[in-house]
């Protein structure tokens, strides 16, 4: 991916040589004091926000996370859709 930006005349590139998925920093819980969005997605502290990515897993999974993002965000969609009928 670099040689790619680099191929593009990016600028400022910044590549971290590890191949860990991040996840937890939007953690999803019951309260705002130890989560960042509830069971839904949506947030805790900023109206209208749904955060349906990786970053609400409370832990790491035993493999790629891909598919269960995609899970997650059309569960997500499929909830949003049906609240604003």
């Amino acid at each position: 991916m670099t040689a790619i930006w680099e191929a593009a005349e990016a600028q400022d590139i910044f590549a971290v040589d590890r191949s860990a998925h991040t996840i937890g920093t939007c953690r999803m819980g019951t309260d705002g004091n130890d989560a960042v969005v509830d069971a839904e997605g949506r947030s805790f502290d900023i109206p209208n926000l749904l955060i349906c990515d990786n970053s609400v897993f409370p832990s790491a999974l035993a493999a790629n996370p891909a598919l269960t993002i995609m899970a997650l965000s059309l569960r997500t969609a499929d909830r949003y859709l049906a609240a604003k009928r």
